[in-house]
């Protein structure tokens, strides 16, 4: 079941392309609120903000996404030794902190989307 690669790459590419589309966060809401993933609603107290709630659907397809998420991720890592795991989990969790720390800077924002878009290209002309 090495299906990984290729699940990877798609949903990478889908969410590159959703994102290229829909850059604010209107424009989210407003597909997200189509597909019938979400509903808006005023906010009760601010009339100046809108409340986006997950519909049943919504909800569905988070966990769904979550469940398939975990599957994935277990067999990246199912050849690993424990201690590999961990020390894997722990580099990880530096660049997640690193990311976190620099991720505010415009030039990044740019600079992932061109990531994003490589690797992805990379990928496919591995295939």
């Amino acid at each position: 079941m090495n299906r990984c690669p290729s699940v990877l790459a798609r949903r990478q590419r889908d969410l590159r392309q959703f994102i290229h589309r829909r850059r604010n966060v209107t424009g989210l809401s407003d597909a997200l609120k189509a597909a019938g993933f979400v509903v808006r609603a005023p906010h009760p107290k601010d009339r100046r903000a809108i409340l986006v709630t997950l519909t049943n659907q919504g909800s569905s397809t988070m966990a769904q996404m979550e469940h398939e998420r975990r599957q994935i991720a277990a067999e990246l890592v199912a050849d690993l030794h424990a201690d590999q795991q961990e020390r894997l989990s722990q580099d990880l969790g530096a660049i997640v902190a690193r990311l976190n720390l620099t991720w505010r800077r415009p030039a990044l924002w740019a600079a992932a989307d061109r990531m994003i878009t490589a690797s992805a290209d990379e990928f496919r002309n591995h295939n």
